[in-house]
């Protein structure tokens, strides 16, 4: 017996957007709960710029496309066109260790299933260099067109991959609270950065615009905020996800400190301070909103900082050194 199924929606995007608007509208509102993604967008760098610049917001564009990453992306998008599932043939790309500092090698590997043997064969069929000083790929065997035509692409446009970083950065540096990062859900409070939501829901609407190759459309792009009500119970759930927040900002930053100080490495170092003002800021921006206890949280982070401090000061000492 099949499942059922309506013959059409009875709830339209339009009456939803309409619902969610209306229930932001209300006064007596904590924040929203957004939940967001976006697969398959892919938008050419000066079409974002002016998307950005329109809601002003422009100083979150991505940087500037790398031909390298677009070369391991290019390999990784033809792969199935070289398949032959018929005669059980699969394609393979390896990254090739190599002393040459100014190519990147990748192997294509073909693997061969013999059903009979129950055996699994593999050989090197080509390898794909990417120079670096010309940023051009070359082959080892004959060129693959279709290869050729990905790369040049992916360096003309930012892909889901890059879009989805840029928004994590946005709301990493808005003070948002992460309730699950590997799904896209954050928690926007009403009245500390009251122009976000409208913002990202009009950067989200220019995005569900622009899809991949040949005009598809993107597979999910969305963002929808949620307004939840300002009550007891709802504030400790935010507490709560904000102590768990913080503390995982606070984790990576101790890993990079660690590593810093290991190495005496100022990257390092500046990460870690980079993800102790995050939060340290989210701190400052929810505890009196949500009334939670940041006592330990602070203590944590002074900590870290005084590390932190003592690593600034050798660093300085031994560059006078030198």
């Amino acid at each position: 017996m099949g499942g059922r199924r309506l013959d059409q929606p009875l709830l339209n995007d339009n009456y939803l957007d309409k619902l969610i608007r209306r229930s932001r509208e209300r006064s007596n509102t904590l924040g929203d709960l957004c939940k967001w993604d976006m697969e398959g967008v892919e938008i050419p760098p000066d079409t974002l710029f002016k998307i950005l610049t329109a809601i002003g917001m422009e100083k979150w564009t991505p940087v500037p496309i790398n031909p390298k990453t677009a070369a391991r992306k290019a390999i990784t998008r033809i792969k199935h066109m070289l398949e032959d599932p018929e005669n059980n043939l699969k394609i393979m790309s390896r990254r090739v260790n190599t002393a040459e500092s100014d190519v990147v090698r990748y192997a294509i590997v073909e693997e061969s299933v013999d059903l009979s043997n129950l055996d699994l064969d593999y050989s090197t069929v080509n390898q794909v260099l990417f120079r670096k000083d010309t940023e051009t790929l070359e082959f080892t065997g004959n060129p693959v067109p279709e290869l050729v035509a990905a790369f040049d692409y992916l360096c003309s446009v930012y892909t889901d991959a890059e879009l989805k970083q840029m928004v994590k950065n946005i709301v990493n540096n808005h003070g948002c609270i992460w309730l699950n990062d590997k799904s896209g859900m954050v928690f926007i409070g009403r009245g500390q950065k009251a122009d976000l939501v409208e913002k990202m829901l009009k950067l989200f609407d220019e995005l569900q615009q622009h899809g991949g190759p040949g005009g598809t459309e993107p597979d999910m792009c969305y963002f929808r905020p949620i307004a939840i009500l300002d009550d007891e119970e709802n504030r400790k759930v935010m507490g709560d996800a904000l102590i768990a927040d913080i503390g995982a900002e606070l984790h990576d930053a101790t890993e990079y400190l660690d590593r810093a100080i290991a190495d005496d490495s100022k990257k390092s170092l500046n990460a870690a301070l980079q993800r102790f003002r995050v939060a340290k800021a989210k701190g400052e921006l929810y505890e009196d909103m949500l009334t939670v206890n940041m006592e330990g949280i602070r203590e944590r982070i002074e900590e870290a900082n005084a590390k932190a401090a003592e690593l600034m000061t050798k660093l300085a000492e031994g560059k006078s050194s030198d």
